[in-house]
């Protein structure tokens, strides 16, 4: 999995601490980790703080695990009070889907980038574009021209725009059709 570094840093304005600046926002996939440095002495009790730790656990190192689909906020706080937050959408792509009518899993989709904006297509082993998928579809039902594909591996193309929708992202990856 990657690491990334995300390092929050405070301003100085004629010798005095003034409160900390960062990027607003960074996304993660489940599973990934990073560690996210504060400046100055961290709060002795708890210098990080994860809104939804079910989301995003860090620890008082600024360890961070992305556990599940959603969005979360970590807070830093150090031992002058000064706190920095910064938002985390934590994204999934399931390994596998069912698409057999039981409401289970019939469907399959990026889970958990919010309300941002993305396209993902989907190609069948050969690359032939089946499906793209945006924010505003529910997934893939596994039909390509209303014929059902067969059980295989498929592979998707996710395209985003990362840190307040400024920087392009590509995440290729591939997830299984089972019947």
């Amino acid at each position: 999995r990657k690491k990334v570094t995300f390092k929050l840093t405070f301003l100085i304005a004629g010798g005095k601490e003034v409160g900390p600046v960062l990027n607003s926002e960074f996304e993660l996939f489940k599973g990934d980790t990073t560690t996210l440095t504060g400046t100055g002495t961290p709060n002795i009790l708890s210098p990080w703080v994860s809104s939804h730790p079910s989301v995003a656990s860090i620890d008082s190192e600024g360890n961070l695990i992305a556990i599940n689909a959603g969005t979360t906020s970590i807070t830093y706080t150090n031992d002058k009070g000064c706190s920095a937050t910064v938002t985390i959408f934590v994204a999934y792509h399931p390994t596998f889907f069912t698409p057999n009518g039981d409401g289970i899993n019939d469907e399959w989709t990026i889970i958990g980038l919010g309300n941002k904006e993305f396209k993902v297509s989907i190609f069948d082993r050969y690359g032939k574009l089946l499906k793209i998928i945006t924010q505003n579809d529910s997934g893939w039902n596994g039909n390509y021209q209303g014929n059902s594909m067969p059980p295989n591996d498929y592979w998707f193309q996710l395209e985003y725009l990362k840190n307040n929708n400024t920087v392009p992202k590509i995440i290729i990856g591939h997830f299984s059709l089972i019947k």
